[in-house]
């Protein structure tokens, strides 16, 4: 259990609960807002069932990178890769999401977000410094 201020100094009791492989398992609040955590045979978190009732799941390709997530509202986000884990994408069945690109050396290049048929696309440059 854990005691937290927020800063106007009101205080809350938080209770953790974990199982035997140190996953958590549970959240409570003083308030008995529960939170749940289950998770599969490798510890890797499948469902969040929040105190309303709302579930966010997971789902993992065999590599055990995350393939997709459902969103309390049931919204469905696919995630790819490419052969060195990186995330390539993010994408949702309305054609939002987000692309990324890579360096040879593995750095983040570019990240796109497109957004109701518009697209923010992001440039990052890797700096070196001769000493």
């Amino acid at each position: 259990m854990r005691t937290v201020e927020d800063a106007n100094g009101l205080s809350a009791e938080i209770s953790y609960l974990y199982d035997n492989n140190l996953n958590l398992v549970a959240i409570a609040d003083d308030n008995g807002h529960t939170t749940h955590y289950t998770y599969d045979t490798n510890n890797r978190l499948l469902e969040t069932r929040y105190a309303d009732g709302s579930v966010v799941a997971n789902s993992y390709h065999p590599d055990g990178t995350l393939a997709t997530r459902t969103d309390q509202a049931g919204a469905v986000a696919t995630y790819t890769y490419d052969g060195a884990n990186r995330l390539l994408s993010k994408s949702y069945a309305d054609g939002s999401g987000q692309t990324f690109a890579y360096d040879t050396a593995g750095r983040l290049t570019t990240a796109n977000q497109t957004m109701s048929g518009h697209t923010t696309a992001l440039t990052f440059a890797c700096q070196r410094w001769a000493m």
